[in-house]
Order: structure tokens, then sequence, then C-alpha cells
């Protein structure tokens, strides 16, 4: 199905029942990233996909915009013309940023955000102030036309991939190596610059959980974990995989969100 918008149309899927809960995929990927995730967490919730604009199926027009601001006009769009209400919002990588964001736009619509290893990395400056160098170097050897060498450095950035992740097919790869040329030319800037409003993530900390995977421990975006988590006082909580954990290991994913959103539901009762 599609959501037609001024500037873009959105590809997104809707399955199962029960809560809702909408799924936000990170860069270079689509909202098929969580596919498996969704064939286990559909028979719990009503669970909503997408792709985000300029992703795989979702398109956009001359002159759209791609920052945080503007994916989440995406998403809260989605969720006011489905009508979506008590929601549960999870972000992986850059979605928690968007996932973040909608939140703090409509905030009465959303019961719990979680996110998974989201790289604020204006945060992280304090670890490594290298980081705002590292990002416009990847700029410019981008505008240089040095596509591999972005990709491998890009990856590098990411940490350990995971030898338990399933293989992907050609045309699985394939779609990948597009979304990346959106990402590196529209997206990683502004989201490498985005800047939490630690004011109110900090009083409504308590409808956020955090996650990081244990086998990048230390990196860019564990660090990133950690200082949101220490800035704000939300919830941070280790799982036993990479960055790509929702991929990698789609089973462990939805039962680590079942059990997170599970006892929001039962707090309720």
């Amino acid at each position: 199905m599609f959501l037609k918008r001024a500037d873009s149309t959105i590809y997104y899927q809707r399955t199962g029942k029960g809560p809702q809960m909408l799924l936000i995929h990170g860069a270079v990927a689509d909202g098929d990233y969580f596919n498996d995730s969704v064939q286990i967490l559909r028979d719990f919730y009503d669970v909503i996909t997408y792709d985000r604009r300029g992703n795989s199926r979702s398109t956009y027009e001359p002159g759209a915009k791609f920052d945080i601001a503007a994916q989440a006009d995406d998403a809260c769009a989605l969720i006011e013309e489905l009508d979506l209400k008590d929601l549960f919002l999870v972000g992986h990588s850059a979605g928690g940023m968007i996932a973040l964001e909608t939140f703090k736009r409509l905030p009465g619509r959303i019961k719990h955000v979680v996110v998974y290893e989201t790289p604020m990395l204006t945060l992280t400056k304090k670890y490594d102030p290298s980081i705002v160098d590292w990002v416009y170097h990847m700029v410019d050897i981008n505008n240089e036309g040095k596509h591999k060498e972005v990709a491998k450095e890009f990856g590098l950035s990411i940490g350990l991939l995971d030898d338990r992740a399933p293989k992907k097919t050609k045309d699985q790869k394939q779609k990948d190596r597009n979304n990346f040329g959106h990402f590196i030319n529209h997206e990683f800037l502004p989201f490498s610059f985005y800047e939490p409003d630690i004011k109110f993530f900090k009083l409504n900390a308590g409808y956020i959980t955090a996650l990081a995977g244990d086998r990048n421990y230390g990196g860019t975006y564990h660090r990133s974990m950690q200082e949101f988590c220490r800035l704000t006082g939300c919830s941070l909580l280790a799982t036993a995989g990479c960055h790509n954990y929702p991929y990698d290991l789609p089973a462990e994913f939805a039962a680590m969100v079942l059990g997170i959103t599970q006892r929001v539901l039962i707090s309720e009762r």
C-alpha cells in the first residue's frame, strides 16, 4: 500500500492483530529488513513497516528533504492516516532518531519507544572528537567518486558483522547498494548531526528503552546509546548481537521487543 505525500510516496505494509506497533528501519535498508521478525510479532501485534522516503519502493519528488524532521513528518503522516493510537514505536539505527522525533511530535499516540543502536554522533564527540572530521571526510571522498572507499569506511564504522547472519541473495545485495547510494548522497550528513531534545526525553524517559549489542561494546553506536541514556535516564539493555541484530537474529530481536512491550502492557493492567 502507498501513502501519497506532497513531496514523496511512502510504501507500507500492515499485518497481524492486537496492539499497534510501527517498525522504522535504518540506513541502507527498507521495511523488508524486519520481515522475519514481523512473522513472529504479528501473532501479538498489529504491525506496520514502511520504506523510508527514497528507499526501495518509496519515491520522492525533486526538492524533497531527507533530514530527520522530514522523515518524522512521514512517520507522523502514516500514523495519522492509519489512525494509530497507543502505539509501540521501534526504531533500528537511524530509524531510532525518527522514532524519537515522532514520539516528540505525537506523544499522545505513543505508548512506548524502543531504539536499537541509534547513532547520535553529536553525543559521542566527548569520547571521540575526531568523529566530526570523519563525517566530513566521508562526504569529501563520496564527492570525489570514491564510492567503494565510502562503503568500506561506513561498514567499518558499524563494527563487527555477525557470522550468524543469513546470506543475502543477489537481488538483496543490489537493493542494498541502491539504498546505500541514497543514504550517502541524501541522508548521511543531516543524520550525522541530529541533535536530540535531551530535556524532552529526560522528562519522558519512562517511555523509552534503548538497546545496544554486546558484540560491539565500546563502539561508536554503543557509546551513543550509553550517553543518551546517561543524559536522559532512559533504560539501556544489552542484546547478544551486532549492529544489524534485527536482521541477523530476527527471532531473538522479536523476543527482546516482545519482552519490553509485554512488560509495558502488563504494568498497565
